[in-house]
């Protein structure tokens, strides 16, 4: 705490523990992170998450991310007190023009500078649409958009993020990816597809949970309601089989084809008549489900 608190200490031993805390507690912490990603505890992932980036940058979740920019911005100790007193959220922060900024941190001139910064913070803008494979499988598709404005002296060439959606108790991960942002890719939009489980009865939302891998407090939880999610029926409808006369043989028009089954049968049965011409005249995909005896071994030669 101490550490990423940025308390100055004295003492050989002080000094070497909080060396020691400096070296290995971001490592540790994050090797947890990725224990708990892998295991789905999304309370667990979130909490270590927050841990290591917090060690990393010696800044704590609860302060204002804009502490990470005090450096590279100038920012005043007064400037970032005064955020941090006012609970001054990023969003809150660009809903304000220069003048209502400079207002709230009781610096007209940094106004602008403290806006700046907050148009650097890493942050995502998604877009979700689900669509139900089976009763059992949903289809995820994500759009991802930049949110923010780049600039190489504070995000280098590439932003990491974690992605994941879990359920609406927080407590289990469904599927996680780590998504790189690059540079020469911000403005553009980018896709994730995937599929999770879906359980009966049908709980209210799912989370999609946006996290920056190294910025503390970009940190953004997007609901996914179910209320207007249609499943598709519990026993899909069989084909109905026609009422068609049996192909004979000669159908092949092939003797070669026709002299393979010759002794074996002298008509096709109502299942291959009724997939004759599809699988012999045409180069369609099919999925055929029947029963065992119903012929599938002759429909797929």
């Amino acid at each position: 705490q101490a550490y990423v608190s940025q308390v100055r200490v004295t003492g050989f031993t002080l000094v070497s523990d909080t060396n020691y805390a400096a070296q290995n507690g971001a490592r540790v912490s994050r090797a947890l992170f990725e224990i708990a990603l892998r295991k789905g505890l999304c309370t667990l992932a979130t909490t270590f998450s927050r841990i290591s980036r917090s060690i990393d940058r010696r800044v704590w979740w609860w302060e204002t991310p804009l502490r990470q920019l005090a450096d590279v911005m100038k920012f005043p100790d007064s400037v970032i007190r005064n955020l941090e007193d006012r609970h001054a959220t990023v969003d809150a922060l660009l809903d304000m023009d220069a003048r209502e900024v400079g207002q709230l941190v009781h610096h007209e001139r940094m106004g602008d500078k403290v806006l700046e910064g907050a148009r650097t913070l890493p942050r995502l803008q998604i877009e979700t649409e689900i669509q139900p494979v089976t009763r059992q499988i949903l289809r995820v598709t994500i759009k991802i958009t930049a949110a923010f404005k780049w600039s190489r002296r504070v995000h280098g060439t590439v932003e990491p993020f974690w992605i994941w959606v879990g359920d609406s108790d927080n407590e289990h991960i469904y599927h996680s990816e780590n998504f790189m942002l690059h540079e020469k890719q911000r403005n553009e939009t980018h896709t994730l597809a995937f599929t999770i489980p879906i359980f009966e009865p049908l709980p209210p939302q799912y989370f999609v949970h946006v996290l920056s891998d190294r910025w503390v407090g970009m940190d953004e939880v997007h609901a996914v309601s179910f209320k207007h999610l249609i499943l598709p029926d519990q026993h899909p409808p069989h084909t109905d089989l026609l009422d068609l006369t049996p192909l004979p043989l000669s159908a092949l028009q092939n003797p070669r084809f026709e002299a393979l089954y010759q002794g074996r049968f002298t008509h096709f049965n109502p299942v291959q008549t009724q997939l004759f011409h599809t699988l012999y005249h045409t180069n369609r995909n099919v999925l055929a489900g029947a029963p065992t005896g119903s012929g599938k071994t002759l429909i797929t030669e």
